[in-house]
């Protein structure tokens, strides 16, 4: 999973913006995650993924409640 800059040649609203991805519970991604210009990841404490490179992934979630 690659994760780019917007490349918005006309009026684009919030193009500045870092990108924002969660991955939910349940969910794999079972390559590589990898932020181009930074951003946030949001990974549940019961989805499994790879290797991330460009941002430090932030769990979330009580995987003992669920």
């Amino acid at each position: 999973l690659i994760v780019r800059k917007s490349t918005c040649w006309g009026l684009c609203w919030n193009s500045d913006d870092d990108a924002k991805v969660t991955i939910e519970a349940g969910a794999e991604v079972r390559g590589k995650i990898r932020f181009e210009h930074g951003g946030t990841l949001r990974v549940h404490q019961l989805a499994k993924i790879g290797p991330v490179e460009g941002v430090e992934p932030q769990r979330f979630g009580n995987a003992e409640r669920e």
